[in-house]
């Protein structure tokens, strides 16, 4: 593998369910690392999910009615329509500020950098989003980073630094997004095929932890004791991915899946340790209704892929909470983990399986894993009662995993010239940051092209495959990865396989209209954008 990808894959950070920002050691002799910056930063929170879901769900977690709001709300605007509104309100703006403050450097260039870009083990901010920066400085992170209160980092002084560190505007209310579709429904994808179900042997090189590439979701099984204690055996079987569960009542961990678990989110080993400061543990089990219910809580992670980063006894490297260590363990929880398992934070950007998919276990409306959505909301709301956590401290609250979360958000740009698909020749050319000739040095593991309103494709096992999607391109998993300009809309190469649509059932691919606007996303792999922008076909 390349030394620039090595240098990208070493950047990369855990956000296995509640994580911490992530190492970013920098390659400064390396053009490609220099663009990769923005790609690598991972956070523990997000821009605002302002789709984030929150119009009415059926049980599959889709909005039952995306265009539908209360007679108090503005109809939500597909894309679109909100870049026509945004070019009719378009009027000159001031000049952003570029000078940070003498606050930042006094109190946050020492970890970050005097230029916001990271320094050693901490992470780089120079593309964190408005609400996560707020966030952070107003609350601290998990006790390495300390609080800021108004008097101490004023709010116009925050902004202004804000501007300075992303180039980018405090962003002002903007029209209503459409809810995301968190179904996975497309009536056009080809069936399930996971790369260890097709293709045995070698893989390329990777993102994944261990430099793996993402293992796609695929189904395992294997002969078990019956849980009636029979001593006869029976065939039971597990989803193989990040939010995917066996039968309740087995345990996950039996099944020797992590390694591919971990392939689908970079890991990092973040201290497991008392964050909420109760010391009253061993009192609290005295009371028979708790510790049944912590029990119970804890069997329903056990039959969950949260033990390959959350259970010591499955992987001492356990990070941020794990289930065999300390009598409650979820004092290890801060209050910020606690509402993301309640699910008042939202971390939809996680993906996660349909019930009836998944063993009845539904992670659409909590952040673990559940056959019982009531009593786990119970029992954590209870936790969250106990500490005294406020509304307006929950609102506050941004949702899980900035990098992903923010993908789903962000209104991509127009390409610029000579990026999408051609209209003669059908060539398919991308570009990394501002540079599209960098783009032919980057392998790319998964090609988009989608209707210019379709939702941005986003990780397994419901976010990577939105409708609206016209043409799918996976790179297999012993090839490393398409390069830009190789690739021509609707021709499978000899490396790849079609996705969407799925060759059996829809043989011809949709032609392009001149004219037309479509959106190209063209990843690193899962969830790792190259390019995601705005092409206007023939132009």
């Amino acid at each position: 593998m390349s030394r620039s990808l090595l240098v990208i894959a070493s950047s990369l950070a855990a956000i296995c369910l509640t994580t911490a920002c992530g190492l970013k050691p920098k390659d400064e002799t390396s053009p490609v690392a220099a663009e990769m910056t923005n790609i690598s930063n991972f956070s523990t929170s997000s821009d605002e999910l302002s789709t984030a879901a929150f119009s009415p769900q059926n049980e599959e977690g889709s909005a039952l009615n995306p265009s539908v709001t209360s007679p108090s709300e503005p109809k939500c605007l597909p894309l679109s329509e909100r870049r026509k509104l945004a070019q009719a309100k378009a009027a000159p703006k001031r000049e952003l500020n570029r000078t940070l403050s003498s606050n930042f450097l006094k109190n946050c260039a020492g970890c970050h950098g005097s230029d916001g870009k990271g320094r050693g083990d901490f992470p780089a901010i120079n593309a964190v989003s408005y609400q996560n920066l707020v966030y952070s400085v107003r609350n601290g992170r998990s006790g390495v980073m300390p609080a800021f209160d108004e008097q101490k980092y004023p709010a116009t002084t925050l902004d202004l630094d804000f501007e300075a560190l992303t180039g980018s505007a405090v962003p002002e209310e903007e029209a209503v997004r459409c809810p995301v579709d968190k179904s996975g429904d497309n009536e056009e994808i080809a069936p399930a095929l996971s790369y260890r179900q097709i293709e045995p042997g070698p893989k390329a090189r990777g993102l994944g932890f261990a430099l793996d590439p993402f293992v796609l979701p695929y189904v395992t099984c294997k002969e078990l004791p019956a849980l009636d204690g029979s001593g006869r055996m029976e065939k039971v079987c597990a989803n193989v991915g990040i939010s995917g569960s066996t039968e309740e009542g087995y345990r996950y961990a039996d099944f020797g899946v992590c390694k591919d678990i971990r392939t689908q989110r970079p890991f990092r080993s973040i201290p497991v340790k008392n964050r909420n400061g109760r010391t009253d543990g061993e009192e609290r089990l005295k009371d028979p209704e708790f510790a049944k219910e912590l029990a119970w809580v804890t069997s329903q992670v056990r039959s969950s892929g949260c033990v390959c980063c959350h259970d010591s006894s499955v992987d001492k490297r356990a990070s941020f909470w794990d289930i065999n260590k300390d009598a409650v363990w979820t004092d290890q929880l801060d209050k910020y983990a606690v509402e993301i398992f309640t699910g008042r934070v939202d971390s939809t950007a996680l993906g996660a399986y349909k019930p009836k998919e998944n063993f009845g276990f539904d992670r659409y409306h909590t952040g673990l894993p559940t056959t019982d959505v009531a009593r786990m909301q119970a029992f954590f709301k209870g936790l969250s009662q106990d500490l005294g956590t406020t509304d307006e401290e929950i609102k506050a609250m941004p949702p899980l995993a900035d990098f992903l979360a923010s993908q789903l958000t962000k209104d991509p740009e127009m390409c610029g010239k000579g990026i999408g698909v051609d209209a003669d020749s059908g060539k398919i050319t991308w570009k990394l940051g501002p540079v599209p000739f960098v783009a032919r040095l980057v392998p790319a593991r998964f090609i988009y092209i989608l209707d210019e309103d379709a939702q941005t494709p986003l990780v397994t096992p419901n976010l990577d495959k939105p409708r609206g999607t016209l043409w799918r391109l996976d790179a297999k998993s012993f090839f490393q990865g398409f390069r830009s300009g190789t690739v021509n809309y609707g021709e499978v190469p000899r490396n790849g396989q079609q996705t969407i649509p799925d060759p059996e059932r829809f043989p011809a691919i949709k032609p392009l209209e001149k004219g037309k606007t479509y959106r190209l996303v063209v990843q690193l792999d899962v969830a790792f954008p190259l390019t995601n922008c705005l092409f206007t076909y023939g132009q």
